[in-house]
């Protein structure tokens, strides 16, 4: 096992779409990827999986890492599967979520799509997006 920076080391790495789905070690991935996965790459879109209950079971500081993707240029839309929609939210709502329906204890998660308004890959979703 090594971490996504060692992996790629100083490679230039082109705009990428990243899908994590990790069960609750999406923080750790992050950290291990502080280069490949940069909050200066406003190209790259991520898709990651949203859930407290697994991050707080792998050890995780749920606050702090919601606190890191704060840091990227990407906006977080929730996917709503009710609606075939993306729904616009911050990361200061989250962390509210973090204590009411994502609650560990609810086991609740939700996916999050981040992506940078105005970029080439937010109009291949904008349609999309809920008003």
């Amino acid at each position: 096992m090594t971490t996504l920076d060692v992996y790629f080391g100083d490679r230039s790495l082109p705009p990428r779409l990243v899908k994590m789905d990790t069960q609750g070690s999406e923080p750790r991935i992050f950290r291990g990827g502080a280069r490949t996965l940069s909050h200066k790459d406003r190209d790259s879109v991520f898709i990651i999986e949203f859930w407290p209950f697994g991050m707080q079971n792998a050890g995780a500081d749920i606050d702090a890492y919601i606190d890191h993707l704060a840091n990227f240029t990407q906006r977080p839309f929730v996917i709503d599967q009710t609606v075939a929609r993306l729904r616009p939210t911050s990361w200061q709502e989250l962390k509210r979520r973090v204590g009411e329906d994502l609650a560990p204890a609810t086991e609740a998660f939700v996916d999050v799509v981040m992506v940078s308004v105005g970029s080439a890959a937010y109009y291949t979703i904008d349609e999309m997006v809920a008003d």
